[in-house]
């Protein structure tokens, strides 16, 4: 098949949303690494963006474009004439949407359907049962009047793993599914600098002789009230740890500082807020272990970075993440703060354990979870929508068009 006009949709760009940006910004330069035409369109910007256009490979090729933001009445109109989302959902051969709630894809998902433009969603977690109970009643009013025919409309629903596409399956969703998960790419991880390590812990004056990582939003549904629980049994057992929480303030910074405060634990606690591209991986390289108590994911980039950089992980079993405790890779507890200290201590009086794990954490990354893996199971299912899709004619001559 000719090279394939592909449009991701998503609502920002800026990383410090968290997953969703970061995942369709490496789908599409996966797929436009290896030829095909990549449009990326976003509501908003990322401070980051000049860096991600070098440092990832495929980016700088993705032609990205920023529509005209799209409020809940905006919906049921028509967008301005000209604008970037029109441009690039009506001359794409097939569209890939990242979330659910964000009227811009309602919008995109009317789009498509009205040019017969066969598009993907990939909820990211955000039709989990957890999930949907945040702002229940805004949710069910939306699913009632505008997000039903975004999903009933879709060719295909991209899971991130098995348990998010179980999750979804009481929606009733007509959709056929798929399940990809997201991936790394190791040629993107600097070399381990001990000079750039040694200042950052200058830095953030960090005196422990290890260190636990959280790495994500400080948002309630990342469990930093439980992470805080579990520290403070930590700490009462291990003098010379200390936690560092890297990320952007999603609403749960102040709650955790208080009880970091109130534990007297502020001195072996460092909150020094999002860090980004060779700060970001320091920060990994600096650590000994990695947490992440999440009430729900969908699929936690940080998790396999970590694990690239060699450490263990000690994650929540909603983090639909099984393959740590398959590998061995770490532990995944109940959520609950005793379960998830036992998981820490029990890591960190264990170098033995831990050993192994810096071993061959990389490689296995390398062999199950890779960009290039995804984008290229993805390619096969664009293929397979256009080649199902009930205006699968129309769709094979404008590519035949294109190519002769």
């Amino acid at each position: 098949m000719a090279s394939l006009r592909i449009t991701h949709v998503t609502k920002t760009l800026d990383s410090a949303a968290g997953g969703v940006p970061v995942v369709a910004i490496r789908l599409a330069a996966a797929a436009a690494e290896v030829g095909h035409q990549v449009t990326l369109v976003a509501e908003e910007p990322s401070a980051s963006l000049a860096y991600e256009r070098t440092a990832i490979h495929g980016f700088d090729t993705v032609n990205v474009q920023f529509c005209e933001p799209v409020s809940i009445k905006g919906i049921f109109s028509d967008p301005p004439p000209g604008d970037a989302l029109v441009k690039a959902v009506t001359s794409s051969d097939v569209v890939h949407m990242h979330g659910v709630w964000d009227p811009v894809l309602v919008r995109a998902g009317r789009i498509a359907r009205q040019q017969s433009v066969p598009y993907l969603v990939a909820p990211h977690g955000m039709l989990d049962p957890w999930s949907l109970q945040q702002a229940r009643v805004k949710k069910r009013i939306a699913m009632a009047t505008t997000h039903r025919s975004l999903l009933a409309g879709a060719a295909l629903m991209h899971a991130l793993n098995a348990t998010e596409a179980e999750l979804w399956g009481p929606l009733k969703l007509n959709s056929p599914t798929t399940v990809i998960p997201n991936g790394i790419d190791l040629r993107d991880l600097p070399v381990a600098d001990p000079q750039r390590v040694k200042a950052m812990r200058e830095r953030f004056g960090i005196k422990g002789r290890k260190v636990i990582l959280f790495l994500g939003r400080l948002h309630y549904k990342k469990g930093l009230d439980v992470l805080a629980a579990a520290f403070l049994k930590v700490a009462r057992k291990h003098d010379d740890v200390s936690l560092l929480v890297v990320g952007p303030d999603g609403g749960a910074r102040g709650e955790f500082e208080s009880e970091i405060v109130k534990s007297q634990l502020h001195e072996r606690v460092h909150i020094v807020g999002p860090l980004f591209g060779a700060d970001k991986y320091d920060a990994l390289w600096l650590a000994d272990l990695f947490c992440l108590p999440s009430r729900q994911e969908g699929f936690s980039i940080a998790i396999l970075e970590a694990i690239a950089c060699g450490l263990p992980v000690v994650i929540s079993q909603h983090c639909h993440f099984d393959a740590v405790r398959d590998a061995d890779l770490g532990r995944v507890c109940d959520l609950d703060a005793d379960k998830i200290a036992a998981g820490l201590c029990e890591m960190l009086q264990s170098d033995l354990t831990m050993k192994p794990i810096l071993e061959r954490g990389p490689q296995w990354v390398e062999d199950h979870f890779s960009w290039k893996q995804a984008g290229a199971l993805l390619l096969q299912h664009y293929e397979r929508c256009l080649r199902d899709s009930p205006h699968s004619n129309d769709s094979a001559k404008r590519i035949l068009q294109r190519r002769f």
